[in-house]
């Protein structure tokens, strides 16, 4: 163009115009609307539920493809990827998380995510069955919604599987009747789709699902900018799980110092009454004993080997005109507490009796003495400190089996009792009571009981376990709980750092697997680009040559035809002579003219077969092009 040389481009776009036969470029509505869907943003969507193989169905049916790897038996995350309804979609099956430790949750929920990087995850499927939810179900929820905090409900729907008509009224009628399911629908604000994982192209139902996750997946501030769960909002999913791990501690060190100014002021003062804690193993007959001092039914009482009482209960009530505070306590060998919380229950129990308790009433069945109950004592000395025992009563319940075998308490006690239960008795002054809590109208036992704690009482010089006794066990228990304290904290702090660092660990693998990937990606990419410009070099050079070619065949047909046609013509011309003057025509002219003819048709025949091998060609080489470009479409894209 600087030779101002418009005639040879022109003729180059003439050329152009022979070789592509007049053809021309349109824009179709068609066409806009390809563009127009194409440009709609990929989704990332996490399979998630208990079931590994439902969930493998479910993605084979969303994606359309028969064959994928299963992670159904698998413990990490896979990734697939396919076009759904003209979208681009990667679905990551996670495996099931419920039961695993927490290292082993916590590793493959950052690779979940880093699989949907860099954008994060759009929508966290959860696959249900139309059945009833198990228990496992449930877990697996829970320990989603634990890890991945409930921020994760703003991002998850539900997909109900099932293999007939998902119109089916019978599944409708399901969903909306199971109150389990109602509840988790609740939860997701009615977010959920049935799939058929048996039938192919559902797009109604695919259609519905990607719409919800595009509305799911819109700010709430801003309805035009998506917003997805990132690897940022897993990492302060855990720093809140940190943080109130501390306010529980909190809580715990405010409670105790409660307790403790509770015990130092006395709290609330029960100095008129007779004060009674009831101390013993989980079933032993604690709260039924309870009740029958009481003459009545008010402390919870089971047969259970879990304990019934989990905190200290205090009730007031009246025997032969004094009145009684009975405290029932959790067992002190529960399983279900630890001993830093039976620790604190007991010294609430005697925060509860202030001035403080007179009696220590230690519950044991007939017939049953054990390896824990030998080392009551003990605990009550390791609980309440100095003099405890002076304070300490050994009451026997079930003395119904006592009266059908016919046999006394001292008997039993003499002949039947092991030597560490005498020991027993022997170190609380040999005092010993016992009960039948079938008959709690009997109120002579309760009676005697009450003769034989005054007795104690007066022994002891009418005092009780005093809150300044108590407040010497308090400070070594106060000790105690601070240390315990000190250790959770430390503990807390151990599992913050090595939850931190699992999480950098993680974090930098996912990283460097991520900048590996890349970079091999370029490398494929630039690979691909030079095999393409290397391709695209070639074509060009080819289809410049045939261009030419083309030309100068013309150019060439023209010239052969031009002066074939004077050939005949001049031909013709002699044979018109000839016949003018009334010659005999040459058979010999003629004999040339028909051998010209067939020349001719020969010839235009051959430029037949040229040119329509020369299309074949360009058709096959136009088919190649299409391929090549559509590979690299893909690959790019």
């Amino acid at each position: 163009m600087i030779e101002n040389n418009r005639e040879q481009l022109m003729e180059k776009i003439e050329n152009m115009q022979i070789v592509l036969k007049g053809k021309f470029l349109t824009v179709t509505e068609e066409t806009i609307k390809s563009v127009s869907e194409h440009k709609k943003q990929n989704l990332n969507l996490v399979l998630c539920g208990r079931r590994g193989a439902v969930k493998t169905s479910a993605a084979k049916a969303i994606l359309g493809q028969t064959e994928l790897h299963s992670a159904s038996n698998s413990s990490e995350c896979v990734k697939h990827q396919g076009e759904v309804c003209g979208r681009w979609v990667s679905l990551v099956e996670l495996p099931a998380l419920y039961g695993k430790p927490q290292e082993a949750v916590m590793e493959e929920s950052f690779r979940c995510i880093s699989l949907c990087d860099p954008e994060g995850v759009h929508a966290f499927i959860l696959v249900l069955p139309v059945a009833p939810l198990t228990d496992e179900d449930k877990g697996e929820l829970e320990t989603i919604q634990d890890t991945f905090s409930s921020r994760v409900n703003d991002f998850t729907m539900i997909l109900f599987t099932v293999d007939s008509d998902p119109t089916d009224p019978t599944v409708d009628n399901f969903v909306k009747e199971d109150k389990d399911i109602q509840k988790l629908l609740q939860t997701f604000r009615q977010r959920h789709v049935v799939l058929n994982i048996k039938a192919k192209q559902q797009r109604d139902s695919l259609e519905t699902m990607l719409q919800t996750v595009d509305i799911m997946s819109l700010s709430e501030k801003s309805m035009c900018k998506p917003h997805c769960y990132t690897a940022i909002t897993l990492l302060h999913a855990q720093i809140e799980k940190v943080l109130q791990k501390e306010k529980i501690i909190k809580t715990q060190q405010d409670e105790a110092k409660k307790l403790k100014m509770n015990m130092i002021t006395g709290g609330e003062q029960n100095s008129d009454c007779l004060r009674i804690v009831l101390i013993g193993k989980t079933g032993c007959g604690k709260s039924s004993t309870g009740n029958t001092i009481l003459g009545r039914d008010e402390f919870t009482a089971a047969s259970s080997q879990i304990s019934v009482t989990q905190q200290c209960q205090k009730l007031h009530g009246e025997v032969d005109g004094l009145p009684v505070v009975v405290v029932d306590t959790p067992g002190l060998f529960d399983t279900s507490l630890s001993n830093e919380e039976i620790q604190e229950e007991m010294m609430k129990c005697v925060s509860l009796l202030a001035p403080g308790p007179h009696v220590f009433l230690v519950v044991i069945q007939v017939g049953r003495f054990t390896e824990e109950e030998k080392e009551t004592l003990k605990l009550i000395k390791k609980f309440f400190r100095k003099d405890s025992e002076k304070f300490t009563f050994v009451l026997l319940t079930r003395g119904d089996e006592l009266e059908r075998q016919g046999e006394s308490v001292d008997d039993y006690i003499k002949n039947k009792c092991h030597s560490s239960f005498k020991k027993l008795i022997s170190d609380c002054g040999g005092r010993y009571h016992v009960f039948n809590n079938s008959e709690k109208q009997n109120r002579t036992q309760v009676s005697e009981l009450i003769a034989k704690i005054d007795t104690m009482v007066k022994d002891n010089g009418g005092s009780f376990y005093t809150n300044q006794m108590l407040q010497e066990a308090e400070a070594a228990i106060q000790m105690k709980m601070e240390s315990i304290l000190k250790k959770k904290e430390e503990e807390i702090q151990r599992k913050y750092n090595q939850d931190m660092e699992t999480i950098k660990q993680t974090m930098e693998k996912e990283r460097k697997q991520m900048e590996q990937e890349r970079q091999e990606k370029a490398k494929e990419l630039q690979e691909m680009e030079e095999k393409i410009r290397f391709e695209q070099e070639r074509r060009r050079k080819e289809e410049q040559i045939r261009n030419e070619e083309e030309i100068n065949k013309k150019k060439e047909v023209e010239i052969y035809r031009e002066n074939f046609n004077k050939q005949i013509e001049i031909v013709d011309k002699q044979i018109q002579s000839e016949k003018e003057e009334k010659k005999n025509v040459d058979r010999k002219l003629e004999e040339s003219r028909e051998q010209l003819r067939k020349q001719q048709e020969e010839w235009e025949k051959e430029q037949k077969e040229w040119w329509e091998k020369q299309r074949q060609e360009e058709e096959t080489r136009r088919e190649e092009e299409q391929k090549i470009k559509e590979l690299e479409e893909k690959y790019i894209y």
